[in-house]
């Protein structure tokens, strides 16, 4: 029976894997190009975060599709998969649960929510939540060197 457990285990942490396309330390270091296409990252999941090169603004990954979400703060889907990114992490989306939330919480309490979904905070986890919201709100990158044209923060709202 311990034997069947370990597989199991094993085989689900070989078939759970996350990519990264470059260290996160890369861009605070102020490495803003790597000329990796996303026909490359595709390769390694179809769902997952990241930014483009010059930080021209976030990468989203969702069912294989990129969407570019810029400092206007609209989500334009990217058809282009020689457009290139400094930094991406994807994985191939695969759940092991699902659980509902039936009320309305707050920020703090959503975040706490998910904390007690995961067994650790020393591992990476992907989620995918679906519902309705009254807004979304998202820090986005804009192409290094410049201003967002409205002089913001860079925090916006991102519309589907």
């Amino acid at each position: 029976m311990e034997r069947t457990t370990l597989r199991r285990i094993r085989q689900r942490k070989a078939d759970n894997k996350i990519y990264l396309c470059a260290p996160v330390n890369a861009l605070v270091e102020g490495i803003y190009e790597q000329n990796i296409p996303f026909s490359e990252i595709k390769k390694h999941g179809d769902f997952g975060l990241g930014t483009f090169n010059d930080l021209d603004g976030e990468m989203m990954m969702f069912d294989g599709l990129i969407y570019r979400i810029g400092s206007d703060g609209k989500a334009n889907q990217i058809t282009d998969d020689e457009i290139c990114t400094p930094f991406s992490c994807v994985t191939f989306f695969q759940p092991s649960s699902e659980d509902e939330l039936a009320k309305e919480l707050s920020y703090e309490e959503f975040l706490n929510w998910l904390k007690e979904l995961m067994p650790s905070p020393n591992l990476f986890y992907a989620f995918r939540i679906e519902g309705e919201f009254d807004y979304v709100k998202n820090t986005f990158g804009t192409k290094a060197g410049k201003l967002p044209s409205t002089g913001g923060s860079g925090e916006g709202t991102a519309n589907f």
